[in-house]
Protein backbone atom coordinates (compact mmCIF):
# COMPACT_ATOMS: atom_id res chain seq x y z
CA UNK A 1 0.00 0.00 0.00
CA UNK A 2 1.14 3.49 -0.26
CA UNK A 3 0.44 6.54 1.11
CA UNK A 4 1.05 10.24 -0.35
CA UNK A 5 0.49 12.67 2.52
CA UNK A 6 1.41 16.53 1.77
CA UNK A 7 5.23 16.93 3.08
CA UNK A 8 3.37 19.93 5.66
CA UNK A 9 0.53 17.72 6.84
CA UNK A 10 2.53 16.03 10.14
CA UNK A 11 -0.77 14.54 11.35
CA UNK A 12 -1.20 12.30 8.06
CA UNK A 13 3.02 11.72 8.30
CA UNK A 14 2.38 10.86 11.82
CA UNK A 15 -0.34 8.01 11.00
CA UNK A 16 2.02 6.46 8.22
CA UNK A 17 4.82 6.37 10.22
CA UNK A 18 3.04 5.05 13.47
CA UNK A 19 1.21 2.31 11.46
CA UNK A 20 4.00 0.88 10.54
CA UNK A 21 4.98 2.68 6.78
CA UNK A 22 8.29 2.95 5.65
CA UNK A 23 9.32 6.42 4.27
CA UNK A 24 10.44 6.44 0.70
CA UNK A 25 11.00 9.83 -0.72
CA UNK A 26 9.60 13.23 -1.02
CA UNK A 27 8.10 13.42 -4.47
CA UNK A 28 5.52 15.78 -6.62
CA UNK A 29 2.44 14.57 -7.15
CA UNK A 30 -0.55 15.87 -10.14
CA UNK A 31 -4.14 15.60 -8.80
CA UNK A 32 -6.47 17.45 -9.85
CA UNK A 33 -4.36 19.24 -12.46
CA UNK A 34 -2.35 20.77 -9.24
CA UNK A 35 1.22 19.60 -8.08
CA UNK A 36 1.61 18.79 -4.90
CA UNK A 37 4.55 17.95 -3.01
CA UNK A 38 4.05 14.96 -0.62
CA UNK A 39 5.72 12.21 1.35
CA UNK A 40 5.85 8.75 -0.19
CA UNK A 41 5.24 5.96 2.45
CA UNK A 42 4.88 2.54 1.83
CA UNK A 43 3.91 -0.69 3.27
CA UNK A 44 3.86 -4.17 2.62
CA UNK A 45 1.41 -6.06 5.29
CA UNK A 46 2.82 -9.10 4.38
CA UNK A 47 6.52 -8.65 5.31
CA UNK A 48 6.49 -5.09 7.05
CA UNK A 49 3.47 -5.84 9.38
CA UNK A 50 4.64 -9.55 10.59
CA UNK A 51 4.86 -10.05 14.37
CA UNK A 52 8.16 -9.51 15.69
Amino acid sequence: MHAFPATTNAASNGICRSLGFRFLAEREVTFAGRVLRTNHWVVTPRTDLTPG
